[in-house]
């Protein structure tokens, strides 16, 4: 067969939908998660017709078996970033007195956000991906989407238990940056900022758990057989 190549013919007027994503290891986290995300969507479009080369099949097959890797650096990132900012920036900026920590949670928080809650979601995404691909090991497979959920249920949990407390403090702060009188006395903004560091603790024992069992599950990548 001429070029490798799996041809079938298409019938004239027909509109072809052809997705193919070259994705480079140089740019593996972010191309893998809009791989994963718009790849399936052209099947809804599916032409009569998709001429695939047996070299492209082996490069997609190639970037999917990178998905490990992809969710474990994401999560590595979340968790030390969630991590450094449990165990110093919070006791830091509480040295500093509730004033001044009342006044810098929202710089911390808003970067902290846009940061944090692109890398959960790669990190979960690309680990049940991944875990979904795993062939013959009910450990392996079960390992990866369990640690890929754990980092899929930040979101709910930052959004349902995090965000009342932080939009609070945010807004607070603002207003007194701003130079207006705060609605709470001392002591009610240091509970507020005492609240909000320990359920961040919760989250980050969750992404360090997950960051840890994907370790683990990375180093037994090379004994997997990966398919769809």
């Amino acid at each position: 067969m001429d070029n490798s190549l799996l041809t079938l013919k298409v019938k004239e007027r027909t509109p072809i939908t052809v997705v193919t994503m070259i994705v480079f290891l140089s740019h593996a986290m972010w191309s893998t998660f809009h791989y994963l995300v718009f790849f399936p969507l052209s099947f809804l479009y599916k032409p009569q017709e998709i001429q695939f080369s047996i070299q492209k099949y082996e490069n997609m097959s190639a970037i999917l078996d990178k998905l490990d890797l992809v969710g474990t650096v994401a999560a590595g990132i979340f968790a030390g970033s969630a991590l450094y900012i449990t165990v110093i920036e919070v006791p830091s900026a509480a040295d500093l007195g509730v004033e001044t920590h009342w006044k810098f949670f929202p710089f911390m928080y808003d970067r902290a956000f846009v940061v944090l809650g692109a890398l959960g979601p790669i990190a979960g995404l690309s680990a049940i991906a991944h875990g979904t691909r795993v062939v013959g090991s009910a450990f392996d497979r079960n390992l990866w989407i369990a640690a890929g959920s754990a980092f899929v249920a930040l979101w709910p949990y930052t959004l349902g238990i995090m965000l009342s407390t932080n939009n609070t403090i945010s807004k607070d702060s603002k207003l007194v940056s701003q130079g207006q009188t705060s609605q709470f006395d001392l002591v009610q903004r240091k509970t507020l900022l005492q609240k909000w560091a320990c359920l961040h603790s919760g989250r980050t024992a969750i992404s360090v758990i997950g960051f840890g069992a994907m370790i683990y599950g990375l180093s037994r990548h090379s004994s997997l057989l990966l398919k769809w």
